[in-house]
């Protein structure tokens, strides 16, 4: 996700941004309507399919810690 999302995330969680103003900026094409439902949700993003991939792979291949 876009560093500037992840941040509107923590603000809008803090009660910094309001809906209305992530409204506008949706309006203004500054943020998608499905990063805005990301934002007010407080979910997680999907993951990408090669990096989980990538991190099953790598997983599979490097020693336990402990």
């Amino acid at each position: 996700m876009r560093t500037l999302v992840e941040s509107l995330k923590r603000l809008f969680e803090a009660g910094k941004v309001t809906d209305e103003k992530l409204s506008q900026m949706v309006t203004d094409s500054k943020i998608t309507s499905e990063e805005k439902t990301y934002i007010e949700s407080g979910g997680s993003p999907t993951p990408d399919p090669d990096l989980l991939e990538y991190y099953n792979l790598t997983e599979g291949i490097l020693p336990e810690e402990g």
